[in-house]
């Protein structure tokens, strides 16, 4: 019966690993982020605070929400979206 109980543990190892494996692959599969149109940014006033800690962590997973979850790619507009 020990045998029997490594050759399950061993089998429940195989299925927990492959499964993380698949999980991270289809998890990672859709993080490129391409823009087909080059978008221009333009700095109107350049003079910038010491002390200012800006923090774009919300913008930038917003923008990659909207890039991989709206249905009509072609119809983003990354001026419009910035």
């Amino acid at each position: 019966m020990e045998e029997h109980t490594k050759q399950f543990n061993l089998k429940n190892i195989l299925v927990i690993i492959l499964i993380f494996l698949l999980g991270w692959q289809l998890g990672h599969k859709n993080f490129l982020v391409t823009d087909k149109q080059k978008t221009n940014v333009q700095f109107k006033n350049t003079e910038v605070p010491e002390n200012i800690n800006v923090d774009f962590k919300l913008f930038w997973d917003t923008w990659d929400l909207v890039s991989k979850l709206y249905l009509d790619k072609d119809a983003i507009d990354p001026n419009k979206l910035f």
